[in-house]
Formats: C-alpha cells, sequence, structure tokens
C-alpha cells in the first residue's frame, strides 16, 4: 500500500471515533517510516513496508482510543525542541512557550548585569520550561544556573532524559514544592502549577482526564492551592529584586494577581496568550 493511502485509512479510522484533526495520522504515520512531518508528503508514491503498514494500523488503533499522539510517539515539540514525553507526564502545550519567553525577557531587563542567575522551575514535568529556558538563555551568552523540581518520580525521570540529551548543566531536584531546598536561593522562579479545579477534570477531553496525571492538572477545589503555597513559601527562596512567574488558568487573571498581592509582592503584570486570554502572571519579591 502507498503511503498515501495509508494516510487516507489512518484519516478515516480516526474520523470514526470522533478524532478530526488529520494531523495525528500524520505525525503517526512520519513516525513510523522514519521521516520528518514536514517531508512526508515527497514520499506518498512510495509503497510502506508490511511491517510499517501494520504498526501504523496498530498506532492508529490506540489513538482512536483516545491515547494522545504525544504518548504514542514519545515526543512533542516545544520552542523547536523535542522534548521526550511519557504517561506520567504532563504533555507541553504551545501557551506555555510564552511563560519561557517572558522569563527570558525579564531575566534581561531586570538583571541585565548579571551573567548567571539561579532560575528554578517548579512543578517541572517533562522539563521543557527549565531546559527551552537555559537554551534560550545560552545561546544569547549567558551561563544561568537551572535547576528542575517536582514531586513525581515519573516526571523527573522524563525530564533527566530531556536534560541529559539538550542541557546537561541543569540541576534537577525532588522536592515536594520548597521542601527540598534548604538554603538555596534564586533570582527566577518558574511554575506551571496544577491549576484546574477538581471538579472540572472529569469534563476535559478524554485525551486529557483519562491518560494525563491528574498530579499535575488538579489545582484542588478552587484551582487556586498551589498558587497561594507558592506565593508564600516563595518569598523565603527568592532573593533581593528575584521575580516569579506562572502560567494560569484564562479565568484566573484577576485572582492570582491577588493572591501575589496579599502575599506582599508588586510589579505585577498579566500578560495574554495568542488567543487572548489571561495567560501569564508574573510579580517582584519585594
Amino acid at each position: 500500500m502507498k503511503l498515501k493511502e495509508l494516510l487516507r485509512k489512518g484519516n478515516d479510522r480516526l474520523h470514526e471515533a470522533g478524532i478530526t484533526e488529520d494531523t495525528d495520522a500524520k505525525i503517526l504515520l512520519a513516525h513510523v517510516v522514519g521521516f520528518k512531518y514536514s517531508d512526508l508528503m515527497l514520499h506518498y508514491e512510495e509503497e510502506a513496508e508490511i511491517s510499517a503498514e501494520e504498526a501504523y494500523l496498530n498506532l492508529i488503533e490506540k489513538r482512536a482510543t483516545r491515547i494522545p499522539c504525544q504518548y504514542l510517539v514519545g515526543r512533542q515539540d516545544f520552542m523547536g525542541y523535542e522534548f521526550d514525553v511519557a504517561p506520567g507526564v504532563l504533555i507541553p502545550r504551545p501557551e506555555t512557550e510564552l511563560l519561557v519567553e517572558e522569563a527570558v525577557r525579564q531575566a534581561s531587563v531586570h538583571f541585565p548585569e548579571k551573567k548567571s542567575l539561579s532560575v528554578l522551575d517548579l512543578c517541572t514535568g517533562s522539563g521543557c520550561i527549565g531546559i527551552a529556558y537555559h537554551l534560550m538563555r545560552e545561546k544569547a551568552g549567558f551561563s544561568d544556573d537551572v535547576m528542575l523540581s517536582d514531586i513525581s518520580y515519573e516526571a523527573l525521570s522524563v525530564a533527566a532524559k530531556n536534560r541529559d540529551r539538550l542541557a546537561p548543566s541543569v540541576r534537577i531536584v525532588k522536592s515536594d514544592l520548597f521542601d527540598g531546598f534548604g538554603e538555596d536561593t534564586f533570582d527566577l522562579i518558574l511554575s506551571n502549577p496544577p491549576y484546574i479545579p477538581s471538579e472540572e477534570i472529569g469534563k476535559l477531553e478524554p485525551e486529557v482526564k483519562d491518560h494525563e496525571p491528574h498530579l499535575a492538572l488538579d489545582g484542588d477545589a478552587s484551582g487556586l492551592v498551589y498558587y497561594e503555597r507558592i506565593a508564600e513559601e516563595a518569598t523565603g527562596f527568592l532573593r533581593e529584586n528575584g521575580r516569579i512567574i506562572f502560567e494560569i488558568g484564562f479565568d484566573q487573571g484577576e485572582t492570582v494577581p491577588e493572591i501575589l498581592r496579599r502575599a506582599g509582592y508588586d510589579e505585577i503584570a498579566v500578560m495574554k496568550d495568542y488567543a487572548g486570554l489571561d495567560r501569564i502572571v508574573s510579580a517582584r519579591c519585594r
């Protein structure tokens, strides 16, 4: 069977399962036959080997059960880098790239004279935030000391793979928020903590509610518990003029800044994502 025919068969099966995004079938086919996603169309007239055909259709059936495509291929692009992902770790989202971009901007604006900042990526998951930040700053000639932290062994295992492949100098610590840091202090704390209210988890798409780790999603009844804990505890770990930068839910653009104000932060700012929704909040520790 030609690759274009195999792709059509995969798309038809996913459409039957209610998955209308055609890119998934193409991503899975490119993964199986070993071509770049962008180059696959150049090979549409080629015949697929029987083993590749079987492997592809097997992945299509798994995707039809709503297993995320990223878990099936084991990776996700984030800021131009490929990150390993696996069940037990949150899949990086495009909107989270804004957090990294804002962190890089603030590092340059607020610490122009420092060639090396101390930076913590709290609730790191796959490590995509801290590692991408490190790589962008490294390209600009800086040598920031970046630490990744999470409570989940599964997440840290994936983060370690990404660290070893992309940014070996980045450090990893297992910690329940700040419990594992002792005397460490930071210029920047970056975090995409769990922020979905518990009762909303069951309303999410099957790919999320049935497959992504609830530990990385569930922000307790209000969705705000981790912002409250981090905002309060971070004051003991931020250096003078230190900054905290959060990703937030689209409806938390007023509540999270208020949490930061109550905890004594100033210079609080809210940034919107590409859809015009509140997505990033930053603040300075006095």
